[in-house]
């Protein structure tokens, strides 16, 4: 009754977090994410923990497969828009980044359709059956059991198939790690990428422990799902907002003025050689400092945020440097 609770109180909070990126000062939100896309992470989160209402009482084929599928959808939901984002802010500037910007919305609908489509196929086939497990002087109970070793097959094909995402974002992440204008926002999908691995192999894994444990692997199951979604929701709204506070609370803030985005420069580590090679290409992205296309998800955001913030205690305020002041620039706009 306990995670039933705490299911609940998770998903009553996410549903809530979803006002803080409309209050006035939190538009530091919409510098990843549009708020479609938000909505779409925080459903991801609520339909992962919505897991745990299928591990309790009576078994049956239909609970057998949500809660299998329903953690597996649930942040597959939760990664799509972190997916597009990455495609978009590519290092370089291509035809396949501006086209999935043209298209974010319907490319992440598409890939929601597609878990939905299979979702429906595998509950209209129900490939689980119920059967009883006796153990010697315990108590019996219900567990689930494929029909046939071919329904393995098509639960191979949707792991593979999700394995391929997660490749995906974990390239894209490794080579855009040192982009300075979305740097923050790569540590945070970093640490959240490692953990989800490691986790989700854990609650893999569970499914072959021996049925004699079945209460300690529901029990196991329940805490895990709440510890991944809890762990994903406070990555990507409460470290968001500490990375903010944090540069406000240093000693100066300057901006960068850049007159156009074609004239964004490439820092790349000269250590990295030119070569045609795969391996060579993702390394020269790793190190590479800033892309040649970046902006907002959000078209209608007009809150002048910065593409390139400096923040330093070397640089005076009063000094004579190329370097426009946050203050200064706000002046100069009025005076135009």
């Amino acid at each position: 009754m306990t995670i039933i609770i705490i299911s609940v109180t998770l998903i009553l909070v996410i549903l809530l977090s979803y006002g803080l990126i409309f209050l006035k000062g939190n538009e530091f939100y919409l510098k990843m994410y549009n708020k479609t896309s938000w909505f779409i992470m925080l459903l991801g989160l609520c339909l992962c923990v919505s897991a745990n209402f299928f591990l309790f009482d009576q078994m049956k084929s239909y609970k057998c497969i949500s809660q299998l599928f329903i953690p597996i959808i649930g942040m597959s939901i939760f990664a799509y828009p972190t997916l597009v984002y990455e495609i978009i802010n590519f290092p370089d500037t291509n035809k396949y980044s501006e086209w999935v910007k043209r298209n974010k919305l319907a490319i992440m609908i598409s890939l929601i359709t597609i878990d939905i489509v299979y979702a429906v196929i595998i509950y209209e086939v129900s490939p689980f059956q119920i059967s009883p497990f006796y153990v010697e002087g315990e108590k019996n109970f219900k567990i689930c059991n494929l029909k046939s070793k071919g329904y393995l097959l098509v639960f191979i094909i949707i792991y593979i198939y999700k394995l391929i995402i997660l490749f995906f974002i974990a390239i894209l992440t490794f080579m855009e790690y040192n982009l300075i204008n979305i740097r923050n926002e790569m540590k945070t999908i970093t640490v959240l990428l490692y953990f989800n691995i490691i986790f989700n192999i854990i609650l893999i894994g569970l499914t072959f422990i021996n049925p004699k444990r079945f209460f300690f692997q529901y029990l196991l199951k329940m805490i895990i799902i709440c510890t991944i979604t809890l762990v994903n929701y406070i990555g990507i709204i409460w470290i968001r907002i500490y990375y903010e506070k944090s540069k406000e609370n240093h000693t100066y803030g300057v901006k960068i003025v850049k007159h156009g985005r074609n004239s964004i420069s490439t820092g790349l580590n000269s250590s990295v050689k030119e070569n045609k090679s795969i391996f060579s290409k993702i390394l020269k992205y790793h190190y590479q400092y800033t892309n040649t296309f970046c902006e907002s998800e959000d078209e209608n955001n007009t809150s002048a945020i910065p593409e390139i913030q400096i923040y330093t205690s070397i640089i005076d305020s009063n000094q004579v440097t190329d370097i426009v002041s946050p203050n200064q620039m706000t002046m100069d706009n009025s005076n135009q």
